[in-house]
């Protein structure tokens, strides 16, 4: 086995370069833009890819392959919108649901690549706290705008996150591109969440927080300024984990 690690942000411009070649690609990423990212580029290159999230003891995953079993947004047509879902560091997660759901979805990578008949076409869920496990049968949708009409919008860079670093004040600005979904953040919502990880204040216009040496402002468009950093790539995770996108 040889292994190649590359450090790479993984981003609209450069991702189709990563998977053009790839066999297959297993997801282990923490947010929905990448994963929207990743269904748009395989559906496009035609190569299959295992989704597989986690969330306190709760866990999924699903086969996906393109031309035969439904897509991302077969099923999940748009993007949570963000401060709508839990993330791991407002949630937490239960350890072992990590490795019941890596354990599925290794298997399941090892019957892709061998073409193995006992390949899953189900979603695959799980709850260890609750003792349920479930597979629920997802046909594919004709009318999925990336699979049934090929329109890669997250892959277009129309859907998903920018940053721009704040010169002169160790403070980066991450900006959520919804697309057509004009929203505003439920800042009760959010504060709640985020009170047990740091010192958390809101009004109409705004959500100040101060959580692990980070400063978070955040408006009501779900546009944040992340203090602490200049690293826009540092900040767009801070996003993702505080925020969620």
């Amino acid at each position: 086995v040889r292994v190649d690690a590359l450090v790479e942000d993984i981003n609209a411009d450069g991702i189709e370069t990563l998977v053009q070649t790839t066999d297959l690609v297993v997801d282990a990423t923490d947010n929905f833009e990448t994963r929207y990212l990743l269904n748009d580029v395989c559906v496009k290159y035609q190569r299959p890819w295992i989704y597989s999230g986690v969330i306190a003891s709760y866990g999924v995953t699903m086969n996906i392959l393109p031309g035969d079993t439904a897509c991302l947004r077969c099923v999940f047509p748009e993007m949570p919108l963000p401060g709508t879902t839990p993330t791991c560091d407002t949630a937490g997660v239960l350890n072992g649901i990590v490795g019941a759901i890596s354990g599925i979805a290794a298997t399941e990578a090892l019957k892709i690549l061998l073409k193995s008949a006992n390949i899953s076409r189900d979603l695959v869920t799980l709850d260890l706290w609750e003792n349920a496990f479930d597979r629920i049968e997802l046909p594919r949708q004709p009318d999925c705008p990336a699979c049934g009409q090929h329109q890669y919008d997250y892959l277009d860079t129309l859907i998903g996150t920018n940053s721009t670093s704040l010169c002169g004040r160790n403070a980066v600005q991450v900006r959520a591109n919804t697309g057509k979904n004009k929203m505003r953040l439920d800042f009760p919502l959010l504060a709640e969440r985020l009170r047990p990880l740091g010192k958390v204040s809101y009004n109409e216009f705004l959500l100040h927080g101060h959580i692990e040496g980070y400063e978070l402002t955040v408006f009501p468009d779900a546009r944040a300024i992340i203090k602490g950093t200049d690293n826009e790539q540092v900040a767009r995770s801070v996003y993702a984990r505080y925020i969620g996108m």
